[in-house]
């Protein structure tokens, strides 16, 4: 049992975490749950509560669930927002990118006067409405060749060695990667998880965008295991000169000279620090910094020096 700031009782499961009080206290909290403070102290959100502790969640609109929280979410309300909210988002997020995809495919094979046809081939496929088939493509279950196939057949010809993917992504590409041996390799990181050397990750093969490395503990992990047939280990090739984006959230009460002291201790390792975003809200400042790095024990290093900063909780790298 937990209490809230005002005192009153709130009983959760053994091993509860700031989230599942959250979701507790209502959806909306939950949904938008930043941190929390535990007896008046800022702690993360996988910190597992424990009895008669005073918890506060503090919030924020620009936060959202991510699949991290379903590692430390006990309570089964909690769990099932979380599966909830993150299943829409793909399914928006595939959407949109099969919108993208469909429309910079048709101006490439000059067919962009098929647009309307191509939106209504979904009952060519059984799907129930234009998103299906635009999740589909985005996806990567069905490409505009298949859909230019099923309504024009005779009329369209797709020269085969037409590329598949010829539209840009924004992802960083690299040829820093192994895969079985073969040096070379281009891919693409995952922008979900950005990942450096010294992480253990996995590639994905996806149809027509070529391998996405992702870092073994990913919060994405979990839906690409459905398709587990298309992960491949993959190696780091890198040198000194080699530099990779990472994101890092830092959490602490607000002061004067805070971000001085915060990109000072960031300066002084000679880290290049390409953004920052600082808000406050309730005396507890959260910055975003993305600096760039070598390798996983020089980002380490950084996260080390950044925590003895007076005032900052905790440090941590932060995922998408």
């Amino acid at each position: 049992f937990v209490f809230t700031p005002k005192g009153d009782l709130v009983q959760l499961p053994v091993k509860s975490s700031p989230i599942d009080f959250a979701y507790h206290v209502h959806t909306e909290v939950g949904q938008t749950c930043l941190g929390a403070k535990i007896n008046h102290k800022v702690v993360p959100l996988n910190t597992e509560l424990q009895n008669g502790d005073t918890v506060e969640i503090i919030k924020s609109s620009s936060q959202n669930p991510n699949y991290g929280w379903l590692k430390f979410a006990v309570t089964t309300k909690a769990r099932n927002r979380i599966k909830r909210y993150l299943s829409k988002k793909e399914r928006d997020e595939s959407i949109k990118m099969g919108e993208e995809i469909m429309t910079k495919s048709l101006r490439r094979l000059k067919l962009i006067n098929l647009l309307d046809e191509v939106k209504d081939a979904y009952k060519k496929f059984g799907f129930g409405g234009t998103d299906q088939l635009m999740e589909a493509i985005g996806k990567g279950e069905i490409s505009i060749r298949d859909i230019l196939d099923k309504i024009r057949p005779d009329e369209v010809q797709v020269e085969e060695d037409e590329p598949s993917s010829f539209f840009s992504f924004k992802r960083k590409e690299s040829r820093n990667i192994k895969l079985e041996g073969i040096s070379n390799i281009m891919a693409n990181f995952g922008k979900c998880c950005n990942p450096i050397p010294g992480d253990d990750m996995l590639g994905f093969i996806t149809r027509g965008r070529g391998i996405t490395v992702h870092r073994s503990d990913c919060s994405s992990l979990p839906l690409l295991n459905k398709e587990s047939d298309r992960l491949v280990p993959v190696e780091w090739e890198v040198s000194r000169k080699d530099f990779f984006n990472v994101q890092l959230k830092v959490v602490g009460q607000d002061r004067k000279g805070l971000l001085k002291d915060m990109t000072e201790s960031i300066s002084k390792l000679n880290i290049n620090m390409t953004s920052v975003d600082i808000k406050v809200k309730e005396a507890v400042a959260t910055a975003i910094f993305i600096i760039q790095v070598n390798n996983l024990k020089q980002l380490d290093r950084v996260i080390r020096i950044m925590s003895k900063v007076k005032s900052i909780d905790f440090v941590e790298r932060a995922q998408r």
